[in-house]
């Protein structure tokens, strides 16, 4: 477990104590304080009290940072000085709504050219010197990622009892809205796994985590997005792109390949939609509709379904994290 060492600390792991007995993950809040502690440490060694210039000083946006980071951290220091409140601690609280609403960035959908050269530079990074199973948790954890749908923090929070390789089912625990939920994988994506599997528990045999790290940790989600950009960077397609993707459009692109699948066959998308909607997770189904903003506008325009039937689902084309 990460040891805080600002003078918050101890208001630190309170709350994520707080916030578990309320049913709520600390692994939502968890990278932002680890940041914000790393800070006080470095920057502010002697605060002890959460002002307004301290929060502000901390939210400075970092180079190649998104709105969707910003906001992630605004929320986080938000709910970190309404806890302070709460416990009869002065400090200061962030207004809602500070950093500003959703962003209108729009998601990468890698082409299938994009996505081969994506895994066949994962598949090729070389072996970590102080990792001896890196190479093997890239090429199969960005495969998983794809293949399920699943949200970058869920697969890597993984641990090796939540995944059954007897019958290729996964147990998703660490969710977005904190709910439980079952997630199937195809053929041929159990049989990696359990090839990866057999190689990663020759290293680790008592390990925790499905993709341990050298220390048989979760790897950190900032790792994560890190060997994500450095496999897209070694594409060549990254070099005639125009902007890079993020490691969450590989779930934006698993939900626009059913979909268009679907299309393709012909099949019935109201009758479907629910289901991509449980599988990956969603609580409102409009979240889910969001995906079909994402699809070329020749399949939207199909005569052959019903698309006036979503106009109640789809929200405005606008960015975020589903």
């Amino acid at each position: 477990m990460h040891i805080f060492r600002s003078k918050f600390a101890n208001s630190i792991q309170d709350m994520f104590v707080f916030k578990e007995q309320l049913g709520y993950s600390r692994s939502t809040h968890e990278p932002s304080l680890r940041h914000f502690d790393r800070f006080c440490v470095e920057c502010h060694p002697e605060a002890e009290t959460l002002s307004e210039k301290l929060a502000l000083s901390w939210l400075e946006k970092r180079p190649n940072e998104n709105s969707g980071g910003l906001k992630k951290r605004a929320n986080t220091i938000r709910q970190f000085g309404k806890y302070l409140n709460y416990v009869g601690v002065s400090a200061y609280v962030l207004p809602a709504g500070y950093i500003g609403g959703k962003s209108s960035f729009s998601p990468y959908i890698l082409s299938d050219d994009e996505l081969a050269s994506f895994f066949a530079a994962a598949d090729n990074i070389p072996v970590g010197k102080f990792s001896p199973c890196r190479h093997y948790v890239i090429s199969v954890f960005f495969r998983l990622l794809y293949c399920c749908g699943l949200r970058p923090n869920e697969c890597r929070l993984l641990k090796t009892e939540d995944v059954e390789l007897q019958d290729g089912k996964i147990t998703v625990r660490d969710t977005k809205k904190n709910r439980d939920r079952i997630v199937m994988m195809s053929n041929d994506m159990l049989a990696l796994c359990i090839r990866y599997n057999d190689i990663v528990k020759g290293f680790y045999p008592n390990r925790t985590y499905f993709f341990p790290n050298s220390r048989g940790g979760a790897y950190a989600s900032n790792s994560m997005i890190h060997m994500f950009l450095n496999c897209w960077r070694k594409t060549k397609e990254s070099k005639e792109s125009v902007r890079e993707p993020r490691i969450y459009d590989l779930r934006h692109r698993f939900a626009t390949a059913i979909l268009m699948e679907w299309i393709d066959k012909e099949q019935d998308i109201q009758a479907l939609l629910p289901q991509l909607s449980v599988y990956m997770g969603h609580v409102n189904l409009s979240a889910t509709a969001y995906y079909i903003h994402l699809l070329p506008s020749n399949l939207t325009q199909s005569t052959s379904i019903d698309w006036k039937r979503f106009s109640d689902l789809i929200p405005e084309v606008k960015f975020e994290t589903v």
